[in-house]
């Protein structure tokens, strides 16, 4: 982008980074002295046709208009959510023709000392305003909601500069500990961080005993602790973990996905630890030359192809709770499950708690490979 041309879209799915990354904009594009009146910030958080039409309107006005005493002005359309759509009115012909104006203007691009940040947590990356910013290189992207693996991946590439800017230091394990019970949510994260620091009082290493003292279970990592309950066959902690869910409003229907991964994952560790293809110690594991059908499965399995080798060990412990048919029933109870959810003809809750209960069961002798 040339001085003359000071044009930027930043989205992303991480509401936090984004939000960062446009104050940082701001701040690059904006001297504080002049923002009294070269800054114009436009709420894009709205949540009707006339309030979007509006939003829009003033946008491409403030954009026509000189700041007050003649210089340049930056305008920023913050937090646009209505570019993500959803409802009838946000389908008019009004709200249409307002963002084809807008992506019209971002062509035909801003005039001479003027300037045009929008930031928002949704915009399609098939639409005609997010092509047009694409073309004049104005994009910058930090990601749609992807699959479970791949937002994983791109925390933990971030995750060492989050350590930096506390100070603070993690082992391999005490990191994917750490992840466990946080979650993926990069908000949540660096409020944790802040609380070991203060925990620990002040820069340094962290340890499994500070995260486990100290760190706070978020939704996403309850949901995980409730497959791993599954997994170690405890049904007391299947039966804590399902009330916990239920009390924070959790749909049993995303559940039952997040059960049916666990269950394929193990299933695929489970005919390694048969067939002498998966090594499996306390904390390290490792596939050993798996057979080709093998390899194939990691085709429907990226997750379990992705996770590190303590956490693959920790899974290949669960795996060894079960032999390989029971792991097939479990997979079998859980899709009969979700039909009877789909029809509608019992409770979901009870629908859960009973299979799970199915599955758990009582336990084969650890390390078993009967079946």
């Amino acid at each position: 982008m040339g001085e003359k041309q000071r044009l930027l879209l930043v989205c992303g799915s991480d509401d936090y980074l984004v939000a960062e990354k446009a104050k940082a904009v701001i701040d690059e594009w904006v001297p504080a002295a002049d923002r009294d009146f070269g800054l114009e910030i436009i709420d894009g958080n709205v949540d009707t046709s006339d309030r979007v039409v509006a939003a829009v309107g003033q946008c491409l006005e403030a954009l026509q208009t000189m700041s007050f005493f003649g210089g340049g002005k930056t305008v920023w359309l913050r937090n646009a959510s209505f570019l993500a759509g959803g409802g009838r009115s946000f389908d008019s012909d009004r709200v249409i023709e307002s963002i084809v104006s807008l992506t019209s203007m971002v062509r035909e691009g801003v005039a001479e000392g003027q300037a045009f940040l929008l930031s928002t947590c949704a915009i399609p990356r098939n639409s005609a305003l997010f092509k047009a910013f694409k073309e004049a290189d104005a994009v910058v992207d930090f990601g749609a909601d992807g699959k479970p693996w791949e937002r994983e991946r791109a925390l933990r590439e971030n995750f060492g500069t989050f350590l930096e800017r506390f100070g603070l230091k993690m082992g391999t394990q005490v990191r994917d500990e750490f992840l466990a019970r946080v979650g993926s949510d990069t908000r949540t994260i660096l409020q944790e961080l802040e609380k070991l620091l203060l925990y620990r009082g002040g820069p340094g290493e962290i340890k499994t005993a500070d995260v486990e003292a100290i760190t706070s279970v978020g939704k996403e990592a309850e949901a995980w602790d409730l497959t791993d309950a599954v997994g170690l066959r405890n049904s007391v902690k299947v039966a804590l973990s399902l009330r916990r869910l239920e009390e924070q409003g959790t749909a049993p229907i995303m559940l039952s996905v997040m059960l049916d991964g666990r269950i394929r994952d193990l299933i695929l560790i489970r005919a390694g630890l048969d067939g002498g293809w998966l090594r499996a110690y306390d904390k390290s594991a490792s596939w050993d030359n798996p057979p080709r059908e093998a390899q194939l499965a990691f085709g429907l399995a990226e997750s379990l192809s992705k996770q590190t080798s303590y956490r693959l060990a920790k899974l290949a412990q669960q795996a060894r709770n079960y032999t390989l048919n029971e792991l097939r029933a479990a997979r079998h109870h859980l899709m009969m499950m979700r039909e009877q959810m789909v029809s509608g003809s019992l409770d979901e809750g009870f629908l859960m708690e009973t299979t799970l209960f199915k599955i758990v069961g009582r336990p084969a002798p650890r390390g078993s490979s009967r079946g």
